[in-house]
This record gives structure tokens, C-alpha cells and sequence, in this order.
């Protein structure tokens, strides 16, 4: 009797873990032409996404943009973000955009920025070749230092540790380069 409880227990937990995690995927992408995600370790001010969703909405035209945004910093979410592949930039700390560099999990920039202009976010690291599989060791652009972007210059909120990327399972990486040229061009 004991054996058959515990087992109807192990069942029914595995059956609302599995509609936990469903329902949490579901809510998370809104289904946005382009989707932002910000990871501030310190916190954010309440006021800095819907900021932001505007001055974006006006560079995008036609296209529906949301930006979404952490008041608390959790790591965990972080990662389930750039697994899920439904954000198309992401606003993430120095030590995780490093670790992604170096995991193949941002997408290089070098096509729409000079290195040059921002060197914190040139350095080397992981690119995949999607036709052959095969893994470098390459020198790009990154990433870009939010201090650095005009829009999050306007609304006053510019930490020195959060850098703009665009993370390598982006659902539409050129809709993604959009975004990120809005975000950091006046």
C-alpha cells in the first residue's frame, strides 16, 4: 500500500512539473516581433523597461516589441532565457556576457559596429558554424556596454557592468541586429 502511494505521488509530481514548466515557457516569449530581456545585478528602476519599449517601438515601425525586465537578479532565469530562444537582445551582466562569449552563446557584431567603439565588448571567443558544426576560437565584437547605448542614455539608466547582446538562439537574428541598432544609435 505504501509502495502504490509513493508511486501515485512520483506520478503527480512529475505531472505538475511538467505543466509547470509548459506554462512557464509559454509566458515567456509573448510571441513579439522583437522581445528584450534586462538582467540588471543591481536592480532596476520600475519605469526604465516601458521607457525603453517606447523609444524601441519608434525605431522598430510596424514591428511589435516588448522589453521585459528583472527587478531582481536571478541567474537561473537568465539562463532559461537564452536556452529558450525567444528574446532577440538581451541586457546581461559583465561575468555572464563573458561566459557566453566563450560558450558560443552570443552572436558577433562586427557586421553592424566598429570594433573599435567599443572595445569592452571586442574580445575573443566562440563561434559555431552552423553548416559544418565545427567550433573557433574567433575575435569579435560581442557585445555592447549599455553605458554606450543611446536609448538607455536617455533614460537615465547606464550601469557600467550590463552589456547589450544578441544571443546566438535568437529567433530572427536580422529583426535582432534591428534592435540593437536602435538601441545603441541616437
Amino acid at each position: 500500500m505504501l509502495t502504490t502511494r509513493l508511486r501515485k505521488t512520483h506520478i503527480g509530481a512529475v505531472i505538475v512539473s511538467l505543466v509547470l514548466a509548459a506554462a512557464l515557457l509559454a509566458g515567456c516569449g509573448g510571441g513579439k516581433d522583437v522581445s528584450m530581456f534586462i538582467f540588471p545585478r543591481n536592480g532596476m528602476p520600475d519605469d526604465v523597461t516601458g521607457k525603453i519599449e517606447e523609444q524601441l517601438k519608434t525605431k522598430m515601425g510596424d514591428k511589435s516589441v516588448e522589453v521585459l525586465g528583472s527587478p531582481l537578479y536571478n541567474e537561473q532565469k537568465m539562463i532559461v532565457e537564452f536556452v529558450a530562444g525567444e528574446r532577440s537582445v538581451l541586457a546581461i551582466p559583465k561575468e555572464f556576457f563573458l561566459s557566453m562569449v566563450q560558450q558560443g552563446g552570443v552572436v558577433p557584431l562586427d557586421d553592424l559596429f566598429k570594433p573599435d567603439d567599443f572595445p569592452d565588448g571586442f574580445m575573443t571567443g566562440t563561434v559555431y558554424n552552423g553548416e559544418t558544426k565545427e567550433e573557433k576560437q574567433e575575435k569579435h565584437l560581442y557585445g555592447i556596454p549599455v553605458k554606450q547605448s543611446a536609448m538607455f542614455k536617455n533614460v537615465e539608466f547606464t550601469p557600467d557592468d550590463l552589456y547589450l547582446v544578441i544571443p546566438s538562439t535568437s529567433p530572427n537574428k536580422e529583426m535582432s541586429k534591428q534592435a540593437l541598432k536602435g538601441l545603441i544609435n541616437p
